[in-house]
C-alpha cells in the first residue's frame, strides 16, 4: 500500500512538474519573467528535475548563443546564460554608450591628495532605478536544466540595451583617474584635450606597448602660442602622460617602460610643490611608454564632467589583482612605489619611480 501511495504521490509530482514546462511560452519573453519563472519551476521539484532533464542538458550544451540587437533592446536565447562571460560580447565601447545616459560615475578613482591607498577596480554607479533591480545571477544546476528546456523550446529573451550593458559591465573591471581642468589656460585645456583625446575609445591589445609620444605627436590643431619650431607637441600635453602614468599605478598588470619626471627637465616646473607621481614627455629625448601585460585587451574612454576629465580603463572581466600606491618624500627627492596583490593578500611585486628636483621654489635654487 505504502509503496501504491508513493508512486501516486510522485506520478502527480511528474504530471504538475512537466504541464509547468508544457505551459513554458515559446515566444518574446521579458528577462525578468523568465527569471522568475525558472526559478520557480527549477524549485518545483528538483529530483525530478535531473531524473527527467539531464539529457537535454547534454544535447543543447554545446549550442551556440545568439544575440540580435534591436533598437531598444537585445534579443537572446536561453543557452547564452548558461555561460555568459564566453557567450555575451556586445561591443564594449557601444555598451558604454548605451549605460552613459544612465551612469551617475564611478565608485572610486586614482587619488592624488592620499600618500598612500589601495586601489581594487572601480563599479559603476547609475541613476536608472531599473538597473539596481537587476543583479548578477549566478544560476545553480537545477536551474540550468531549467534553461535547457527553454532553449530546446525555441523560446528568445528580450532585455533592454541599458540592463544587458548593466549586466556586462558587472563583470568587467574600471580604472579611472581624474584631472582637474578648471584653472587652466585655454592653450593648456586645448593642448590637454587634443592629446587625451587621442586615447578615446582605443583598444590596446594584450602583450603589446604604447608609445605615448608618437600617437599624439604632430596634431595641426595644436594650440603653440609661441613662434617655437614645431615641436612634436606642446605646452600642457604631458598632462595626459602624468594621468596615464598615474593609471598605471592602479592596474596591476600595466608596465611601464619608460617614464621620466619633470623634475629631470625642468626643476622648478611645479612651482612650489614637489610632484611624484608624473610624467613628462619631450620630442623623442623624454618618452612615455607602457605595455599590457594582461591576458586581455584593455579599452579605454575618456569623458568630462564638470571641470574635471576621466581617463576611464576598461578590462573585460573581473581582475582578482590589485595595487597599492605609496608616496613619499625627503627635503627635494619623491618617490612613488606601485605594490601589486593577488586575491589572497600575496605580495608580487614593487616598482619603484623616483624624482631628483633642484628647487622647491620657482625661480630659486
Amino acid at each position: 500500500m505504502n509503496k501504491i501511495l508513493k508512486f501516486t504521490v510522485y506520478f502527480l509530482f511528474i504530471l504538475f512538474f512537466w504541464n509547468v514546462f508544457v505551459n513554458a511560452s515559446d515566444s518574446l519573453v521579458d528577462f525578468n519573467v523568465f527569471i522568475n519563472d525558472i526559478v520557480l519551476i527549477a524549485n518545483s521539484n528538483k529530483k525530478i528535475s535531473i531524473i527527467k532533464f539531464f539529457s537535454d542538458f547534454n544535447k543543447i550544451k554545446d549550442n551556440k548563443c545568439s544575440v540580435k540587437n534591436r533598437d531598444s533592446f537585445i534579443e537572446f536565447s536561453p543557452v547564452c546564460l548558461l555561460d555568459p562571460d564566453k557567450n555575451f560580447n556586445l561591443d564594449i565601447n557601444e555598451s558604454l554608450d548605451y549605460l552613459l545616459q544612465w551612469l551617475n560615475w564611478f565608485s572610486k578613482y586614482y587619488s592624488e591628495n592620499l600618500e598612500s591607498f589601495v586601489y581594487e577596480p572601480a563599479e559603476p554607479l547609475y541613476q536608472f532605478s531599473e538597473l539596481d533591480r537587476y543583479k548578477q545571477y549566478k544560476f545553480t544546476m537545477f536551474e540550468k536544466i531549467v534553461i535547457t528546456y527553454m532553449e530546446n523550446k525555441g523560446q528568445t529573451i528580450r532585455m533592454t540595451k541599458e540592463m544587458f550593458s548593466k549586466m556586462l559591465f558587472d563583470r568587467f573591471s574600471f580604472y579611472i583617474v581624474p584631472t582637474y581642468l578648471g584653472n587652466r589656460w585655454n592653450c593648456s585645456a586645448t593642448n590637454y584635450r587634443l592629446a587625451i583625446s587621442k586615447l578615446n575609445w582605443m583598444e590596446l591589445k594584450a602583450w603589446k606597448e604604447l608609445n605615448l609620444n608618437s600617437l599624439i605627436s604632430y596634431d595641426p590643431r595644436s594650440c603653440k602660442w609661441t613662434l617655437w619650431k614645431n615641436f612634436m607637441f606642446f605646452w600642457w600635453s604631458c598632462g595626459a602622460s602624468t594621468q596615464f602614468f598615474r593609471l598605471s599605478l592602479i592596474m596591476p598588470n600595466l608596465d611601464v617602460i619608460e617614464r621620466y619626471p619633470h623634475s629631470k627637465w625642468r626643476a622648478y616646473y611645479y612651482w612650489n610643490k614637489i610632484m611624484w607621481d608624473d610624467a613628462a614627455m619631450f620630442e623623442n629625448s623624454m618618452k612615455f611608454i607602457v605595455k599590457n601585460n594582461f591576458s586581455s585587451s584593455i579599452y579605454f574612454r575618456v569623458y568630462e564632467q564638470g571641470d574635471f576629465s576621466y581617463l576611464v580603463w576598461i578590462l573585460p572581466y573581473k581582475e582578482k589583482n590589485y595595487s597599492e600606491v605609496n608616496k613619499s618624500s625627503n627635503g627635494l627627492s619623491a618617490s612613488v612605489y606601485k605594490k601589486n596583490y593577488n586575491i589572497f593578500g600575496t605580495l608580487l611585486n614593487i616598482y619603484q619611480f623616483d624624482s631628483r628636483y633642484s628647487s622647491n621654489y620657482y625661480g630659486k635654487s
